[in-house]
């Protein structure tokens, strides 16, 4: 489940931004900025089954450069490839300490 950050440092789980517990779930990373994810599960986060993901954008990765590159449509579409695969993966590991 994706909770605040308040809520990832003190394992509190009464009120999540996002919950699922079909097994197969997507998460959108739709913006920059940390996501908090912790276990449901009574006990498990506070066990270490947390994480933070950092999604850094194109516009704080190459602040240097006041171009953009050739073909920048793609990179946005790249960026959101990775996301979906990089959230999927994190569900799956999730999932796979519940059961």
């Amino acid at each position: 489940m994706e909770v605040t950050e308040e809520d990832y440092k003190k394992c509190n789980s009464s009120h999540p931004n996002y919950f699922s517990n079909i097994g197969n779930s997507l998460y959108r990373l739709e913006h920059s900025g940390a996501f908090y994810f912790i276990s449901g599960v009574s006990g498990h986060c506070e066990k270490g089954q947390r994480m933070i993901i950092k999604v850094i954008s194109e516009d704080q990765d190459s602040s240097s450069s006041s171009s953009s590159p050739s073909g920048g449509g793609d990179s946005n579409s790249a960026t959101s490839v990775a996301a979906t695969v990089l959230s999927k993966l994190v569900f799956v590991v999730l999932c796979s300490y519940l059961f």
